[in-house]
C-alpha cells in the first residue's frame, strides 16, 4: 500500500517538474520574440546574412540593453545628408550610443526604424576598423565599450555607402570623448586607410541642408565641390518648303543636351569644403569643441 502511494506521489512531481519546465522554455521563447530588436556585428566578422537589409529580429535580442542597463550611456549624434529614390534631397540623423562593454558593435531595428542596407552594414564595419587604426586611444576605449547605432529619417530605407565618413567620424569622437560641431555636415565614404570616396547627389545634399537651417559647412571628397549638371531640352525643328503655289511647313522633334559645371557652394548658398581624409574632417569638426 505504501509502496502504491510513493510511486503515485513520485510520479505527481514528475508531471509537475515537466510542467514547469515546458512554462519556463515557452516564457523564454516569448521574452526573445519581443525583445528581438537588435543585431550584432563582431569587427571580425564578415556580413553574409542574405537577410540583412531586411527588418527583422535578430538571434542575439537585446544584449546591448540587457547589460549594465542601469549605466549612464554617453552619446554622439550627426546630420546625415542623402538622396531619396525621386533623387530628391533628404536629412537623416545617425545616432551612437556607448555602455561599458567588450567591443561588440549592434545596430537597432524595430517599427520606427529604417530598412538598412547591406552597403551601411559595412560602412558601420568599416568604420570601426578605420577608428581602432588610426587613433589609439579610440582603440582602447574601443574594447571596453559596446556601440549601438541608429538611424532617424522619414525614409523607409538606409542604403548606399555615403554615410561613412560620418560613421567614422561619429565614432571616433564618441571614443574620445569629443565634441562635434553640429554646424558642419559631412558626406562620403570610407575606406580601410581612411581616405573619403566619391559619392552622389552633392548638390541635391547641399540643398536638403540649406532647407535644413542650422548647418553651413559642408564637406565632400576631393573633386565634388563642382558639379556636371545635364539639362535635356525638348523642341521643335522646323522647316519651310514652297511647292508651286503653295508653302508646306514639316516639323520634327528636337533635343538639346545641355552639359555645364556648378559650384555647389555659390548653387545653394553653403560652403562646401573638400577633404582627403577622416583625419583633416575630425580635426576640423572638432575644432574648438573639445570636452573638458
Amino acid at each position: 500500500m505504501e509502496k502504491g502511494v510513493e510511486e503515485k506521489t513520485i510520479y505527481i512531481i514528475v508531471i509537475a517538474v515537466s510542467l514547469l519546465v515546458v512554462f519556463l522554455i515557452g516564457m523564454e521563447i516569448g521574452s526573445k520574440q519581443q525583445s528581438s530588436s537588435i543585431i550584432r556585428i563582431q569587427s571580425n566578422e564578415s556580413i553574409t546574412n542574405p537577410n540583412v537589409g531586411a527588418n527583422y529580429a535578430a538571434s542575439n535580442g537585446d544584449k546591448f540593453n540587457q547589460s549594465l542597463a542601469n549605466e549612464a550611456a554617453t552619446h554622439s549624434s550627426l546630420i546625415l545628408p542623402g538622396v531619396d529614390s525621386n533623387q530628391q534631397g533628404v536629412i537623416a540623423r545617425l545616432n551612437i550610443e556607448k555602455k561599458n562593454g567588450t567591443g561588440k558593435t549592434f545596430i537597432e531595428f524595430g517599427e520606427s526604424q529604417p530598412t538598412i542596407a547591406l552597403e551601411t552594414f559595412e560602412s558601420i564595419k568599416n568604420a570601426t576598423q578605420v577608428v581602432k587604426t588610426i587613433s589609439s586611444k579610440a582603440n582602447a576605449n574601443y574594447w571596453r565599450s559596446n556601440l549601438l547605432y541608429s538611424f532617424e529619417t522619414n525614409s523607409d530605407e538606409v542604403a548606399g555607402s555615403s554615410a561613412g565618413a560620418a560613421i567614422t567620424i561619429g565614432t571616433l569622437a564618441l571614443l574620445e570623448n569629443k565634441k562635434l560641431n553640429a554646424s558642419i555636415a559631412i558626406t562620403g565614404g570610407i575606406n580601410s586607410d581612411g581616405s573619403i570616396s566619391r559619392v552622389g547627389g552633392v548638390l541635391e545634399k547641399a540643398r536638403a541642408l540649406k532647407r535644413l537651417g542650422n548647418v553651413t559647412t559642408f564637406f565632400v571628397p576631393i573633386g565634388e565641390a563642382q558639379q556636371e549638371i545635364t539639362t535635356v531640352k525638348q523642341g521643335e525643328a522646323c522647316t519651310e518648303q514652297s511647292i508651286g503655289n503653295g508653302t508646306f511647313t514639316s516639323c520634327r522633334n528636337n533635343q538639346t543636351i545641355e552639359t555645364r559645371i556648378i559650384d555647389v557652394s555659390n548653387e545653394t548658398g553653403i560652403r562646401v569644403v573638400e577633404v582627403a581624409n577622416i583625419a583633416t574632417a575630425y580635426l576640423q569638426m572638432i575644432q574648438g569643441m573639445q570636452q573638458g
